[in-house]
Formats: structure tokens, C-alpha cells, sequence
């Protein structure tokens, strides 16, 4: 299985911050279970696939972060995204609309759960 990890924060300008410094200790390498975790750059069909989120009223805009994240995962096939975040990712009317917008344009469907649930 794989998994995308969300952070609260925007873990796509890891790229420019480093690695570990964006989350500010909060995780760090030799931490157990983080040498499974790799860093996914943002590419044009992940920004496109969040864009659709945003237009089909999945997401607002100041949510596309958010967007940016459920993307990251369908376009990179994990089977989950376990995120904290109750209000735009982990709530069930939004994992039906994202999973109806992925099987739209098609993509897989995939699992938005709380870290408990793992």
C-alpha cells in the first residue's frame, strides 16, 4: 500500500524549504516509519487535476492546497491519504465528490482517512 501523508501545512514547497525544515521538527528523518516517505513533486497534471477539484466546486479557492494534496495522491495511484484535516479533506460528502471527479476523468478512486483509522 501506498500513502500520502498531509501535514498542516502545504507539504509541496518542501522542495524549496528541504525536506524536514517545512515541518518544523514535527517529523524528522530518523523518526520511525518516516524512511518510508518520499517527497512527491507537484507536476502539471496533479496543479490540472486540483484545478477541476476547484472548478467543480470540490474545493474553494483557499482550499487548494487541500485540492493540491487529494491530487497529488490520485495522480501518484496511493491507495491513501490520511490527513488531520476534518474540514476539506477527511469528511465524507467531499471523499464522494472527489472520488465522482476522479472516475469522471479516470482515475482511481481512493481512501481519505484520519491517522486513527490506519
Amino acid at each position: 500500500m501506498r500513502i500520502v501523508v498531509c501535514g498542516t501545512g502545504p507539504i509541496f514547497h518542501l522542495r524549496e524549504a528541504g525536506p524536514w525544515n517545512s515541518w518544523r521538527g514535527l517529523v524528522k528523518p530518523e523518526s520511525p516509519g518516516v524512511r518510508h516517505l518520499g517527497i512527491i513533486r507537484l507536476d502539471a497534471e496533479m496543479q490540472e487535476l486540483a484545478r477541476y477539484y476547484l472548478d467543480r466546486g470540490i474545493f474553494s479557492a483557499v482550499a487548494l492546497n487541500d485540492a493540491l494534496h487529494a491530487a497529488c495522491a490520485v495522480v501518484t495511484r496511493r491507495d491513501l491519504l490520511v490527513s488531520w484535516n476534518f474540514r476539506h479533506l477527511v469528511n465524507r460528502r467531499r471523499r464522494v465528490m472527489i472520488n465522482n471527479a476522479n472516475v469522471s476523468r479516470g482515475y482511481p478512486t481512493i481512501e481519505i482517512v484520519a491517522p486513527p483509522e490506519v
